[in-house]
């Protein structure tokens, strides 16, 4: 049992040959029924549902933006044993993994060098709306990647993009998905196969939304971000938690409004089940890299102001993707007496790690051990394969010992906040707010953790 997610990795090598989406839907209020373990009610600027009943229109947004008391009520209930779906119980993150196309050999390697007991407890896959190859293409990926999860009984981190070509970059559909019904059609049949299968997704709707290369329209994507939502719910799809993911080296006004009150790239609190961050290099989690440089400082205070808004209304945050960028790992040969696998521990693993230290709400990583010189648009990252290195691998697998993460080993049913097969209900009233767990104070010193 302990081996199925190795072995699955190599019954279909090509199930993580998708559209890969990385730095470098017009929904009206939901039916009545939402979730069970939904923690969030709509805000005072959600319209209620009785204005009208269809899922493909918008409500126009005239009001004047609500003060901040308004948007996060002091007087909030605990969260008590409520937690959001798929969200590991108690203070645990999700180990989860995924690889670029053509590179399905270097997660087998990873997993294998990971052993039995530390197998990621799900996988990332990446498809586009658009279709990079024809959209029965992407549809039969999908298909081959849930099959996969069946068996393992893993999540699957699913990135939905919205863009057009593999790489996305500049040709965002957004305004079709908010505004026409070209990609109705495509939007039901994703929540029909992923309803079916009943495998547990994680689904990031435009996957990095505020980077500049996805070319989404602001002000339009929070319209057809809601509208794929809706249309999931519509369709009463109860095994799919919907995250909103940002980047930190994208726009940093992640949370604005216009004059109207009309949101730039936020589509509102009873949308999302967890919020999304994407970092990879070492200035997007510590402040100390990219203090002082113009324009890059920024970056760290981009990821804390989506961490901060997340913990204030109780929701989890899955760091969707993550590689260690610009570390250039090398091989035992290279580096056969691990000096240089201690610099890169030192250099980009630490800070990670103490980041994820400061920023209890972060319930999930995904780590990606790709070669990206094999790449044609990240080829400068350099070699991000931790597994190439003996020394640093033995000081990864030494953290994911730790008790604080979940691998597939475990029983996720028991561990992981549910979803209730075919039911579905109204929130709870009225918004529920995890209990506010105490960051670690900032170390003035260096962080001591070693990996021995």
């Amino acid at each position: 049992m302990h081996f199925k997610l190795l072995t699955a990795f190599k019954v279909v090598p090509f199930i993580l040959c998708m559209a890969f989406a990385m730095s470098c839907a017009a929904g009206q209020e939901p039916p009545s029924a939402a979730r069970q373990v939904r923690i969030a009610q709509p805000h005072k600027d959600t319209p209620p549902s009785s204005q009208s009943t269809s899922i493909t229109s918008e409500p126009q947004d005239t009001k004047a933006p609500p003060e901040e008391d308004d948007l996060f009520p002091e007087a909030l209930q605990p969260r008590s044993e409520l937690w959001a779906p798929y969200e590991p119980k108690g203070p645990r993150i999700l180990h989860l993994s995924g690889t670029m196309s053509q590179q399905e050999n270097e997660l087998i390697d990873y997993a294998e060098a990971l052993g039995v007991d530390m197998q990621p407890a799900g996988f990332a896959a990446w498809i586009t709306l658009q279709g990079t190859r024809g959209w029965r293409v992407d549809v039969n990926k999908l298909a081959t990647a849930v099959a996969e999860v069946q068996r393992t009984g893993g999540l699957l981190n699913l990135g939905l993009s919205l863009g057009v070509g593999t790489n996305n970059f500049g040709e965002a559909r957004d305004d079709a998905v908010a505004n026409t019904t070209q990609f109705d059609e495509r939007i039901d049949e994703i929540a029909d196969l992923l309803r079916v299968s009943g495998v547990r997704v994680l689904l990031r709707i435009g996957v990095e939304i505020n980077g500049e290369w996805k070319g989404h329209h602001p002000y339009t994507f929070p319209k057809a971000y809601r509208k794929i939502v809706n249309r999931f719910r519509a369709r009463d799809v109860d095994n799919v938690a919907f995250v909103w993911c940002i980047v930190p080296h994208g726009d940093p006004d992640i949370f604005a409004r216009d004059k109207n009150g009309k949101r730039k790239w936020f589509p509102g609190e009873d949308f999302v089940d967890w919020y999304g961050l994407d970092v990879f290099h070492r200035m997007h989690f510590s402040p100390q890299v990219g203090r002082g440089r113009t324009g890059f400082d920024r970056y760290y205070n981009v990821a804390n102001q989506l961490l901060e808004h997340a913990r204030r209304v109780g929701k989890p945050v899955i760091i969707g993707e993550t590689t260690p960028q610009y570390m250039n790992i090398p091989s035992m040969r290279e580096d056969p007496r691990g000096a240089m696998a201690e610099t890169i521990w030192k250099q980009w693993f630490l800070p990670f790690l103490a980041f994820l230290d400061m920023h209890p709400e972060i319930k999930a990583v995904t780590m990606l051990p790709v070669d990206w010189r094999k790449t044609s648009a990240w080829a400068e990252w350099g070699d991000s394969r931790i597994h190439r290195n003996p020394r640093l691998m033995a000081l990864w697998k030494n953290e994911l010992a730790r008790s604080r993460w979940m691998h597939l080993s475990e029983s996720l049913g028991e561990n992981l906040g549910e979803l209730t097969p075919g039911e579905v209900s109204t929130p709870p009233n009225p918004v529920r707010r995890r209990p506010q767990t105490k960051r670690r104070p900032a170390q003035k010193k260096a962080p001591t953790r070693d990996g021995r």
